[in-house]
Order: C-alpha cells, then sequence, then structure tokens
C-alpha cells in the first residue's frame, strides 16, 4: 500500500503539486468573498458602477461610449476592471460579491500561471514552492478580495511574461504576450512608464542571447502591442492638451476633468526610493486595507529569505550570461527593476507598487527553498517541517483575517451600507422623498441605488467642479451632507450619528455601522 501511494506520487507530483496550489488559492480567495471584507471599498463600487452603467445603458456614468479610461472621481480610474466585471453582472446581478470576482479569479488564474511559468526553466517541485508561496501571501489574497481595479496589474504582467517566455521555443505565442502586455496598460495608469521598459529588457535579454529570430509572428506581436497602446498615447495627448477628446460609437478617448500627470515626478527620487525600500523592509504602509501588522504583506521575516534569493539570482543571472543560457532570474529581476521607477517617481503604497511584489514572492521562495536544502544535508525532515510550518501560519493568518480583520475594514467599509441603502430606497415611495447621506462615499450611493448615467449627468451639483475628486452635494433625489430645507428627508448616515436623530424625534434603523433615521 504504501509503495503504490509513493508510485502514484512519484507519477502525479506535478499534478498534485498544481492542484494544491490551485485549491489553496482558490479557496483563500473566494470563500465569504460577499462579507470579507465586509462593506463596500469606495474605488470597488466606482468600478463596479461603471460596469452597471455601461452594461444597462452603453455609457459609463459621463456618457462616453466605451471610454479607455473612466472619468470616475473626476481625475479618472483604470477601465478594464469594469469590462470585465459586465458579463458576472448579466449573469448574477448587483452583488458585492459579484463586484469582486474578477479579482479574486484574476488572482487565481496568476497562481497557474506563476506554476506554468517557472515550470518552463525548472521542475515542478521549484514551480510548487514558487507558486504555493504566492497562494498563502498575505498581500496576494488580501488584494484579490476586493474590486480595486489597478490590482489587476501584477496578474496581467505574470501573463504577458508567460506567454513571452513561452514564445522563446515558439514565436507564435508572441501575440499572446503582446495582447497580455497590452491589456496591462488599462488595467493600472501608474505602469504605463514601465511596460515599455520591461518588453524593451525582455526583448534585449533574449536576443542578446541569440534566443530570438525575428519572423511574423514577431512582427506581428508587435502591431498588436502598438495598437493597444494608442489610446493609451491618445489619451496622453488628449489630457496634455495636444488634441481634442474623441468620441465615437465604438471608442471614446476622454479628457479628464482634472489630469494627474503631474504625480509622476523626478525631483524626490532619493527620498521615494528611500520610502519604498522601507515600506518593503517594514511590510506595511500604514494602510489597514492593504496589510496587517501581524503578518506583513508576504510574513514577517521573509525579508531575510528575499535578500538571500535576490543574491542566488544574480549568481544564476551571471553564471547564465557566461554559458549563454537563459534565465528565469533574468525576466523576475527585469519585473522587479522596472517597478522600482515606480518607486523612485511616486510616492507610493503597496499597490502603488503593486508590479514589484511577486518578484519579491519568487525572491523570498528561492532563498527559503535554498535554506531548506542546506539545512535537509542534516536534517532531511526538515521540508515536510517547513511546509507544515508555512501551512500553519497560513492557516493563523486567514483565521485572523475572517474572524479578527473583517470587522475593522467593515468600519473603513462601512458595513450595512448595501442593506442601509435598500432601506432607505423603500422609504423613499420610489423618489418621492428625498434620500439624505452623509459620511458615506458618493459611489457606493450610485451603485446600490443603480443611478443611470442620464441621472448623474443632468441632475448632479457639485461643491467644488472641477477637481480632482469630485464632492457632488446632490444627485437626483440623494443630497449629500446637507439636506435640502423644507423637505421631509430619509437618512443614510455613520453610527455615531444614531442618537442625534433619536433625540430628533426620528425613527433609527442601525445596519451594523450604518444607520437609517426617518420619520
Amino acid at each position: 500500500m504504501k509503495k503504490r501511494l509513493i508510485d502514484f506520487i512519484s507519477a502525479n507530483g506535478r499534478y498534485i503539486a498544481l492542484f494544491s496550489c490551485l485549491i489553496v488559492g482558490i479557496l483563500s480567495r473566494f470563500a465569504f468573498l460577499n462579507s470579507a471584507p465586509a462593506g463596500l471599498n469606495q474605488d470597488e463600487a466606482y468600478a463596479g458602477y461603471e460596469a452597471l452603467c455601461l452594461l444597462k445603458y452603453g455609457t459609463d456614468s459621463y456618457g462616453y461610449r466605451f471610454p479607455m479610461y473612466l472619468t470616475a472621481w473626476g481625475s479618472g480610474m483604470n477601465a478594464l476592471y469594469s469590462y470585465l466585471t459586465i458579463p458576472f453582472l448579466f449573469l448574477f446581478g448587483n452583488h458585492v460579491w459579484v463586484i469582486r470576482l474578477p479579482q479574486a479569479i484574476i488572482a487565481v488564474l496568476t497562481i497557474y500561471a506563476i506554476f506554468k511559468l517557472v515550470e518552463t526553466q525548472y521542475s515542478y517541485k521549484v514551480a510548487f514552492c514558487i507558486s504555493g508561496l504566492l497562494a498563502i501571501t498575505p498581500w496576494h489574497i488580501m488584494q484579490a478580495r476586493y474590486g480595486l481595479e489597478s490590482n489587476l496589474a501584477p496578474g496581467f504582467l505574470i501573463f504577458g511574461l508567460l506567454f513571452f517566455v513561452k514564445g522563446i521555443k515558439n514565436s507564435k505565442y508572441y501575440m499572446l504576450s503582446a495582447f497580455f502586455y497590452g491589456l496591462t496598460i488599462y488595467c493600472y495608469s501608474a505602469i504605463w512608464i514601465i511596460i515599455p521598459v520591461i518588453v524593451f529588457l525582455q526583448l534585449l535579454y533574449v536576443l542578446l542571447m541569440k534566443k530570438m529570430k525575428p519572423d511574423i509572428f514577431v512582427m506581428i506581436a508587435f502591431l498588436i502591442l502598438c495598437v493597444m497602446a494608442t489610446p493609451a498615447l491618445l489619451f496622453i495627448l488628449v489630457n496634455s492638451g495636444y488634441i481634442e477628446e474623441i468620441r465615437t460609437s465604438f471608442i471614446s478617448i476622454p479628457k479628464m476633468l482634472y489630469f494627474r500627470g503631474g504625480d509622476i515626478s523626478v525631483d524626490n527620487i532619493p527620498a521615494n526610493l528611500l520610502y519604498t525600500a522601507k515600506m518593503l523592509f517594514l511590510q506595511n504602509d500604514e494602510l489597514i486595507w492593504n496589510s496587517i501588522d501581524k503578518f506583513g504583506i508576504y510574513y514577517h521575516g521573509a525579508q531575510l529569505f528575499s535578500l538571500i534569493g535576490f543574491g542566488i539570482c544574480i549568481r544564476q543571472i551571471v553564471v547564465g550570461i557566461k554559458k549563454k543560457q537563459l534565465e528565469l532570474s533574468v525576466f523576475l529581476m527585469i519585473q522587479f527593476i522596472a517597478a522600482l521607477l515606480i518607486g523612485a517617481t511616486v510616492q507610493v503604497n503597496i499597490t502603488r507598487i503593486n508590479a514589484i511584489h511577486i518578484s519579491i514572492v519568487a525572491f523570498n521562495a528561492i532563498g527559503l527553498m535554498a535554506v531548506i536544502n542546506l539545512i535537509a544535508k542534516k536534517i532531511k525532515i526538515i521540508k515536510y517541517v517547513a511546509i507544515v510550518g508555512m501551512l500553519g501560519i497560513f492557516v493563523l493568518f486567514m483565521g485572523y483575517y475572517i474572524k479578527r480583520y473583517v470587522p475593522v475594514l467593515g468600519t473603513f467599509y462601512q458595513d450595512g451600507i448595501i442593506e442601509a441603502v435598500d432601506k432607505a430606497m423603500d422609504l423613499s415611495n420610489d423618489n418621492e422623498t428625498v434620500i439624505c447621506v452623509r459620511n458615506v462615499y458618493y459611489p457606493k450611493i450610485l451603485l446600490l441605488a443603480e443611478v443611470s448615467p442620464g441621472t448623474y449627468i443632468n441632475e448632479t451639483e457639485y461643491e467644488y467642479y472641477p477637481s480632482a475628486y469630485l464632492h457632488p452635494t446632490r444627485i437626483g433625489n440623494i443630497y449629500f451632507e446637507i439636506p435640502p430645507e423644507n423637505e421631509e428627508c430619509v437618512y443614510i448616515v455613520s453610527y455615531w450619528f444614531a442618537d442625534e436623530y433619536r433625540a430628533q424625534g426620528y425613527q433609527v434603523i442601525t445596519y451594523k455601522e450604518i444607520c437609517v433615521a426617518y420619520k
């Protein structure tokens, strides 16, 4: 029996390893997706609202047909996430878990892509270590569980890299690589500056190593990337004032109310890099939705293994160049260095520099494997101890996240907002009664009340206009902060206002962090 089990594992080790990584990845990213994190993040609400507008009305909230960039907030929002959300909204309706679904799916596919990528260069055992570590990494789990549109970028960068590496043996795959690198442009505008760097350095590397022969498929891949990048170039020209905005029936290049092109600067490179290094070393940017102090973004203690892994990759690169052998370490290093360009030119947080994290996870895994293999020469059981230990830490993290951290996030994400808006809409008697909202981000109301683009465009008043982050004072019959005079209102307010409204004779219904007050 024991021999049969060993033979089965030996014969099917690759599939067992991949299946194990995917099972862990799926469970940790999909379980309780509707309620963990509790409430609704304002950015995922806006992405979901734009998807709803595009699905139901064929335009975004500002009336643009198929915009390559959304005008949301006034200074814009990346568009790809909203487009990916549309089919799920069509199939399942307007629910929080539906809006989060694209992020969770891409995260799991990233685990699969990492496995396939590493397996092309090394054994499935190395692939299991790196993709397995990614599957249990706090950063990757937390970013997969809510629909922040910019967090699509790391996954699409890996998809592009996977097909680039596959293209070295079969040039047809370069076309898919170009397609995914092109899609990455629409994941996150902050990485526009590094996609050309990544693609150029990868091409330069394989050409110098004489592993690429330009052919028709390489030319087609180049054209695909150019075509997909053209709307982004036009967007820059439009918002820099060189050309007028573009509106067609199949694509729009909108002019933002406020263009954040000045966010990128070379004036503070040393200070930015110092902050980036400090943030990555401490594994904390002081934003609770990005990291948990007790665990960090890669788990505390990973810094040492990452440094060891980084050193091993440098050695592999040097040896590979001498022997004219391709090394996966080069591609990981290219993405790492390119991501540092963002850290040098932008004041970052864990999300803004999300392109760097998968490389660091890979360095961490490589360093960890090296240490374990060294110890295993004297203590053979250490490999199994390490696996059990990492799974134990992962279980502790997930338990803490679900039981202890979700309520904390619920305070910030205003747990209960969904039920509160539903109740307020019922009480408003089909818009006959005014709704007044206090201390709630307006995109949440737009999504949950399913405000039409026509209402948003024609019946919205702002406190300041234009601005980088618009603050409406009224959208249709919904008022924000200041209610209309001499009008009976239904109030949606934070729970700490409950006693204030009770004292004024209102009936108050509390939904965790949010209350509905009415007479």
